[in-house]
């Protein structure tokens, strides 16, 4: 754990539960993708650069959870680095109590208010292309947040986030986070057309194939699609198909389960609703599901 290993000659990630990309741009200089989840990652991953006598100059972030920006300040006050995120992205970075009340719906309740959903805010500006060092392009990857964005390096290395959740997370927990279903497809589509050497997700080992990952995502996509259409076959509320699905996918429920996988369940009512495989009636002053 928080070593640095290398993908290319000039690009490398530090091992960390939130890989942290780091691509050497000149003049002995590096820029981060992405921070880590707190100032203590951040600063581990400072000392590994700096062991090497290299000089962190900017930050580009794939989206703004806190286990992606949560070194953000840390960074840039210690090195006066410049941070860029995309749209949206990047205010949410600003205002990072923006991130749990997307996700809760309303002001969020105690236990969505710790480091795991808000990490200390930074001055992020707003993505341009013109910003990004010479070899370095972004690639729009939407679905896992709204506006999230991969890295690509001289063609071939890429920095994905959050762009594709990996077989250990679908197999652990089988429903996963998404913000929105059909963007999300869209963007596997993407991944698939980029025709990179390697791949970086946050969360898993480099990837020089993505057929098969992809495809296990689309599949597991399908089975919750399908399988919240059957729960609304009877026509129920939203809290009485969140407990239907914790108790199929064997999920015991906290604040924080509830805000994240009560925010996705949303999504895909709303990504079944635009496909007419769901309706909505309201019975007693209550708003039910029900399969068209």
């Amino acid at each position: 754990m928080y070593e640095l290993k290398s993908l290319s000659e000039r690009c490398r990630y530090v091992e960390c539960p939130s890989r942290i990309g780091v691509i050497e741009i000149g003049n002995g200089e590096v820029c981060f993708i992405d921070s880590g989840n707190d100032r203590s990652t951040a600063k581990k991953a400072l000392k590994l650069i700096e062991e090497r006598k290299l000089k962190l100059k900017l930050i580009f972030n794939t989206h703004s959870h806190a286990d992606h920006i949560g070194g953000n300040k840390f960074l840039s006050e210690r090195t006066c680095c410049e941070i860029y995120a995309p749209g949206v992205e990047a205010a949410m970075t600003r205002y990072t109590y923006l991130e749990p009340a997307l996700l809760y719906g309303g002001y969020p309740m105690p236990a969505l208010r710790g480091k795991f959903m808000i990490a200390e805010p930074s001055q992020a500006m707003t993505l341009e292309h013109e910003k990004l060092p010479p070899g370095i392009k972004s690639i729009s990857l939407p679905g896992h947040t709204p506006e999230m964005t991969g890295y690509i390096v001289d063609g071939s290395i890429a920095y994905i986030g959050d762009a594709i959740a990996p077989a250990s997370t679908l197999e652990k927990y089988g429903i996963f986070y998404l913000y929105d279903v059909s963007d999300y497809l869209k963007s596997l589509d993407t991944l698939m057309s980029l025709g990179c050497s390697v791949y970086l997700p946050s969360h898993s080992a480099p990837l020089y194939d993505i057929e098969e990952i992809v495809n296990y995502n689309r599949q597991k996509i399908s089975e919750i699609a399908e399988k919240i259409t059957e729960i609304c076959d009877t026509g129920l509320s939203f809290d009485e198909i969140l407990a239907e699905a914790f108790n199929y996918y064997g999920i015991t429920i906290t604040p924080e389960q509830y805000a994240l996988i009560g925010s996705t369940l949303r999504s895909y009512l709303s990504y079944l609703m635009d496909q007419g495989r769901v309706s909505t009636v309201i019975e007693n002053n209550m708003l039910k599901w029900k399969k068209s």
